[in-house]
């Protein structure tokens, strides 16, 4: 998805290349529709082929529902995709063999396999032979512990109309 030429010296140049797989393309188009009486696998099945994306699967252990009414608007394919996958409890990860690239859905970490040991130097200069990881970047970030909304009815302004929500609750 980026290709750029970098620091130049007395022999080497040094080009920096940012390879993305064929879901990042959902990020660049944005929609507004309606899916009507249709489950969350036939949603996606829909929005994948739309992508070029063709070569999926679904590792679902649980039934998920047919959802009656699912509203896209104004949001791009990839945050729709991401958003109806959190709501239906389920993730994705991709399978890569050689000249194939394939998308994995599914519910239950058992649908995960472990993958080949990589290794690690954080000193090499491009002479290890083979996948290997020269950087690794940890992070964490405070987050809201709880969601609290609030309305307010003039019809009835009385009635305090609150829900809240704790953070081991949305777990």
């Amino acid at each position: 998805a980026q290709f750029a030429q970098g620091d130049t010296g007395f022999r080497r140049t040094r080009y920096s290349m940012v390879v993305k797989p064929a879901l990042w393309r959902l990020s660049l188009r944005t929609n507004a529709r309606i899916f009507q009486a249709q489950k969350p696998e036939e949603i996606l099945s829909i929005l994948l082929p739309a992508h070029g994306i063709t070569d999926y699967a679904f590792a679902l252990k649980n039934e998920h529902a047919q959802r009656e009414y699912c509203v896209q608007y104004r949001e791009s394919d990839l945050a729709f995709l991401n958003r109806l996958a959190a709501e239906e409890g389920m993730f994705y990860f991709h399978e890569f063999e050689a000249g194939k690239h394939r998308l994995v859905f599914a519910d239950d970490a058992a649908a995960l396999q472990e993958g080949p040991a990589l290794f690690f130097n954080l000193a090499n200069q491009g002479l290890q032979q083979g996948a290997f990881v020269c950087r690794f970047h940890y992070q964490e970030a405070v987050r809201p512990s709880d969601v609290e909304l609030k309305d307010y009815s003039f019809k009835t302004p009385a009635y305090g109309l609150s829900h809240k929500k704790m953070g081991a609750e949305r777990a």
